[in-house]
């Protein structure tokens, strides 16, 4: 049976530590396909977490195909077969992208809309929910690399419309005027082609080639705190990764 395990003294956020965990035993073979979990309060009381904290991170992996969940029974460890009649578990790394680093340029002023669905999904709200959003570029030496919308709780309607925004990035707005701490990030990324607005921002013809990313910032229990958009020059951009494969014998051999 898995047996995950934390370190609360390093500042990695707890949900990741804690699906890191899950995805190492898994990949040393420590577990095996059609092995179930221990429950999400066994999880939590051993580890002192919360239980949503166990919940988000869980979720994460039955939605990668990595655990199953089966109803009344419990949640267990996902089998794969290669063509090889071998069981194989992928583990994907995390992208990371340097969201405190480039400078921030805001772009008119915030102001409240209504969520749309895609948004009110990354957090956890009701579509059309009253919501606070605001745009805003990131600059690297002297050019437009990227182009944000970002939606938050209209709870910060007063702190983010009470003077202009002057934060140097969106980690440092959400810290001072939201007093939420971003911990992480869940995000979505794919092959796009510009509107009108991004082209002209950007400065980059119509149809030119770009990334869309799309996610939201996570507090360190895994609770999503603000939701983006953002859209990536094409030339401006590069993704690294690795994958990593366990691998089980087949009862056959």
């Amino acid at each position: 049976m898995l047996k995950p395990t934390l370190d609360k003294s390093r500042p990695q956020p707890l949900y990741l530590q804690l699906e890191q965990s899950i995805l190492q035993q898994i990949h040393a073979g420590l577990a095996a396909p059609g092995d179930r979990l221990p429950s999400e309060r066994e999880i939590a009381e051993v580890l002192g977490i919360s239980r949503q904290t166990v919940r988000q991170t869980i979720n994460q992996l039955v939605l990668h195909g990595l655990l199953t969940r089966q109803p009344g029974k419990g949640t267990y460890v996902s089998a794969r077969k290669s063509a090889a009649g071998r069981s194989q578990v992928a583990v994907v790394s995390h992208f990371v992208f340097d969201w405190d680093q480039q400078p921030t340029v805001w772009l008119g002023t915030p102001h409240l809309v209504p969520a749309p669905p895609f948004v009110a999904d990354l957090l956890h709200v009701e579509p059309g929910s009253p919501l606070v959003s605001f745009e805003h570029v990131q600059i690297n030496r002297g050019m437009a690399v990227n182009h944000s919308r970002s939606w938050v709780s209209a709870e910060f309607e007063k702190p983010l419309l009470s003077r202009p925004l002057d934060e140097p990035s969106i980690l440092e707005l959400l810290r001072e005027r939201c007093g939420e701490e971003v911990a992480g990030s869940r995000d979505r990324i794919e092959p796009s082609t510009p509107g009108s607005e991004q082209s002209s921002v950007l400065g980059i013809p119509p149809g030119s080639a770009v990334q869309l990313l799309t996610g939201a910032f996570l507090t360190d229990t895994g609770r999503p705190i603000e939701a983006h958009r953002m859209v990536i020059r094409g030339d401006r951009f590069h993704l690294e990764f690795e994958f990593h494969f366990a691998r089980t014998p087949d009862p056959a051999e």
